[in-house]
């Protein structure tokens, strides 16, 4: 299993020039560093009963990735094939397996989540690769997609996996900076 990992990962974490957020070869790195995450990732089976015939990817209020996103659709993730979707609203997020939010409305969705009574089971990521705000949990956020040097790495809140109900790989949590702070996902 570890060997697996660390063949999927290793093409994420190549060095790429982080300077321009819309260049093209970083929304495709972006694209392929989630496409590989969620292949280690549970979700409860009640979520997984849910009608769709498609996996999710949800983009709330815009979408980060831009064109590197088309290099991901229709691979398969729980024996489905991923699409992707633009959604305003957290409301709108029910058939959402995973929700990518642009680091621009990250207090748009923080606000938003804040009165939301309940976490789904819904892998949330933040793209701060623009941004030098690494190690912060965000209210809702179970992982940040943050600069390390000129590659991507990634941060994972624990506290807001568990709140979600979603677990992962013992050896995806090796390669992450966990974020645990009191009070995060809550």
């Amino acid at each position: 299993m570890a060997a697996l990992l660390w063949l999927c990962l290793i093409s994420v974490f190549s060095p790429v020039a982080l300077a321009d957020p819309n260049d093209e070869r970083v929304s495709r790195v972006k694209a392929a560093f989630i496409l590989n995450i969620v292949k280690f990732v549970a979700w409860p089976t009640e979520s997984l009963r849910m009608p769709a015939d498609t996996f999710t990817l949800c983009y709330y209020r815009e979408d980060p990735l831009g064109s590197g996103v088309e290099m991901i659709l229709n691979k398969r993730v729980l024996g489905l094939p991923m699409k992707s979707r633009l959604i305003e609203n957290l409301s709108e997020s029910d058939r959402c397996r995973v929700l990518l939010i642009a680091a621009e409305q990250l207090p748009q969705y923080m606000a938003e989540i804040s009165n939301a009574t309940e976490r789904r089971p819904v892998l949330t990521i933040t793209d701060l690769t623009d941004e030098e705000g690494k190690g912060v949990a965000y209210s809702g956020v179970i992982m940040n997609l943050v600069r390390r040097g000129s590659s991507i790495g990634f941060e994972i809140d624990t506290r807001e996996l568990k709140a979600r109900r979603l677990s992962m790989s013992s050896e995806l949590l090796k390669l992450a900076h966990i974020i645990d702070v009191p009070g995060s996902g809550k």
